[in-house]
């Protein structure tokens, strides 16, 4: 399924029995789930749990054979097992705005983050690190099965707001303290301002934050590396980022 067609649809997939209850559990009922019959023959307790959960709520379970299963997930054995959930009712960015404040707690906003694999480990630092929602902007696709895949879960679980263009979360989170991480030129985690509420503003792997966006931020941050390493990954920069911001919250320092 395309970014679009999720749109339209407002639909997206989860693959396996293990992310599939977990999203059950978090409140995200599917509408539709798709098992292969190798799955059913197996008898594996946590996927036939599931299953009988389903078949007690409203969800249609269908059955295919496994070579079309294999075909669905990419030859993935994960996608014994599928469902479409739908995309949660995003709240507005006022909202997060006040959430954030309310509870001095920060907010992870990517900016066109490409690879899918990267968003969904960016969601999963964002909940470990007490955030209070992503905010994904441009090409982040928070939704993309690999995104799904790589947040282990936590994309059910943290709120995520999804804005084509850049200007209006800059104008709704400028009362935040916006930080920009960036890979030369800002001041080291240690030496920042958080402020007591903190919107994190993380880029691309290869291309990094636009210029356009680090430039009207209030603080650069660079993580200092040793000698002749461009940047660290983008989902270890933000999650040393958050890490000195969650203790800068606790500890006052």
């Amino acid at each position: 399924m395309t970014p679009r067609g999720r749109a339209q649809l407002g639909q997206f997939v989860v693959e396996g029995a293990r992310l599939v209850s977990r999203a059950v559990k978090s409140g995200h009922m599917p509408r539709r789930v798709v098992v292969s019959d190798r799955l059913l023959r197996q008898r594996q307790a946590q996927a036939s749990d599931l299953l009988e959960e389903l078949a007690r709520s409203s969800c249609e379970v269908i059955t295919v054979p496994e070579a079309v299963m294999l075909e669905l997930g990419e030859g993935r054995n994960g996608g014994q097992l599928m469902a479409l959930c739908e995309i949660p009712r995003p709240p507005p960015l006022s909202e997060i705005h006040g959430m954030a404040c309310a509870r001095s707690a920060p907010v992870l906003v990517l900016v066109d983050v490409e690879e899918p694999g990267n968003v969904g480990a960016l969601v999963r630092t964002a909940l470990a690190s007490d955030a209070v929602a992503i905010v994904a902007v441009g090409v982040s696709d928070p939704f993309h099965p690999k995104a799904v895949r790589t947040s282990m879960g936590s994309l059910f679980k943290l709120p995520v707001v999804h804005h084509y263009e850049v200007q209006p979360v800059l104008a709704e989170l400028a009362s935040l303290r916006c930080i920009a991480a960036v890979a030369e030129d800002g001041v080291a985690p240690w030496d920042a301002d958080y402020g007591t509420a903190t919107a994190l503003f993380v880029g691309s792997e290869g291309k990094g934050l636009p210029i356009s966006v680090a430039e009207v931020l209030h603080e650069r941050v660079t993580i200092p590396m040793r000698d002749g390493v461009d940047s660290f990954s983008v989902n270890a920069a933000a999650a040393i980022v958050l890490y000195e911001v969650n203790r800068r919250r606790k500890h006052g320092a």
